[in-house]
């Protein structure tokens, strides 16, 4: 059977069910079992699933207008341009990325988290 349009393919997730679960991925992050490598971050997981599963409700602070006159993929690809690529971005100051158009503070913070987490440790190596 084919669904009409505009009909919802899964029902909403309940609101105090997303947030408990959320409340119970930190809870097992924070159990003293130590750093090891099988141990995933169980809230990132957690955050990854419902951002997919219920986009309207959970979001991961994403680009969504870009500035006036260029669309969101024109606006990324011309800030790592003016930067010269995720190294240039990675030693940009705040100060720096703040100048730029459609940046602000919660943008900025976003980018330095995601390129902090992502890039590798010295004791990784």
């Amino acid at each position: 059977m084919i669904m009409p349009r505009g009909q919802l393919l899964l029902m909403p997730a309940n609101p105090v069910f997303l947030a408990v679960s959320l409340v119970a991925a930190l809870a097992l992050n924070m159990l003293p079992l130590g750093r090891t490598p099988w141990m995933p971050d169980l809230v990132m997981i957690l955050l990854a699933f419902w951002g997919m599963h219920q986009p309207l409700r959970v979001g991961m602070g994403t680009f969504k207008e870009g500035v006036p006159g260029k669309n969101v993929y024109e606006t990324a690809l011309s800030i790592l341009r003016d930067f010269q690529g995720l190294r240039g971005l990675d030693r940009a100051r705040i100060r720096e990325l703040l100048k730029v158009p459609g940046l602000g503070p919660a943008k900025v913070a976003q980018i330095k988290a995601c390129l902090f987490y992502t890039s590798p440790s010295p004791r990784d190596s």
